[in-house]
């Protein structure tokens, strides 16, 4: 009963022009099966639901691995596999985000250190961080506690966030970044080019990289207009010294014209789908015999 009626309430602030919205007006199986979602979001760390896979970033000039991208993935017992579009909004919303988020850190900091232990180059591992992760008062203590914990090197750790962090939480998104720069960690700015910000302004946020958002990947190939954004858009990075990857590069013609422009960092299915940990380990060994 009080979930509905919390449910209710969040629908109403979102979508409802009057403020009043009733239970039935929502009742439908997307609303039912997010109320399903976040009873069993209580218990996914503790059970053991929640995992890690790791989509390789490349050098598209010599094939070499530049980093991962770390994701997460659940297998619930009762609801099976849920997509991370479903309950990484809902995490947000009610506050888990926050728990989940260190445990997905750290299980980063631990997996890139079994890597080294095998012999492997280590290689930084980015992670997604959402408004309330950034914006977190704890985020910068934690992180420094994982580090002195793990003997962990700062520069092995990367996050992503967007550009609408900065431009609606100005002060404090900045506060965050040039701590995050402080303490070594580097920072991406992912799907960029979705709200347009000032790359002048760009330039002074403790920023390493852009991620090009995955609409300007799509049919590169026969669109002039998304070559010309792209051009441009890599001109500047050029220009300001910051790296620039693409993300969600697949077929040959979109990675030919990404590289032709002269974009060399790619990321996805192209190269590699999202690989579990071992799964990975055999990836970098595949590369390892070319």
């Amino acid at each position: 009963m009080f979930k509905f009626a919390e449910l209710s309430i969040r629908y109403g602030k979102k979508n409802s022009r009057h403020g009043v919205v009733f239970y039935a007006d929502i009742s439908n199986s997307v609303v039912v099966r997010n109320v399903k979602i976040e009873c069993e979001m209580l218990n996914a760390l503790h059970d053991g639901e929640l995992s890690i896979v790791y989509q390789p970033k490349i050098n598209a000039d010599d094939d070499s691995l530049l980093g991962t991208e770390a994701l997460v993935r659940w297998r619930n017992r009762v609801l099976g596999d849920i997509e991370p579009r479903e309950f990484i909004s809902l995490a947000e919303e009610n506050g888990f985000i926050i728990e989940m988020g260190y445990w997905i850190i750290e299980k980063c900091i631990t997996q890139n250190l079994e890597w080294s232990a095998c012999g492997y180059e280590m290689k930084p591992i980015s992670i997604n961080l959402t408004r309330k992760q950034f914006l977190d008062p704890n985020l910068v203590h934690v992180l420094a506690e994982l580090f002195a914990k793990y003997h962990y090197p700062p520069s092995m750790l990367e996050f992503e966030t967007t550009e609408r962090i900065f431009t609606e939480n100005s002060v404090q998104a900045r506060n965050t970044a040039e701590a995050l720069f402080g303490l070594g960690v580097a920072l991406t700015l992912d799907d960029f080019g979705s709200s347009f910000a000032n790359m002048i302004e760009i330039t002074s946020l403790c920023v390493n990289t852009l991620k090009l958002k995955r609409t300007f990947v799509q049919d590169i190939d026969t669109n002039l207009g998304k070559q010309e954004v792209v051009r441009t858009i890599y001109n500047l990075s050029k220009r300001f010294e910051l790296n620039l990857i693409a993300e969600g590069v697949e077929t040959n013609r979109e990675f030919n014209k990404i590289t032709g422009i002269g974009i060399k960092s790619i990321q996805g299915f192209y190269y590699s789908k999202p690989l579990a940990p071992n799964d990975f380990e055999a990836f970098i060994g595949r590369r390892r015999g070319q």
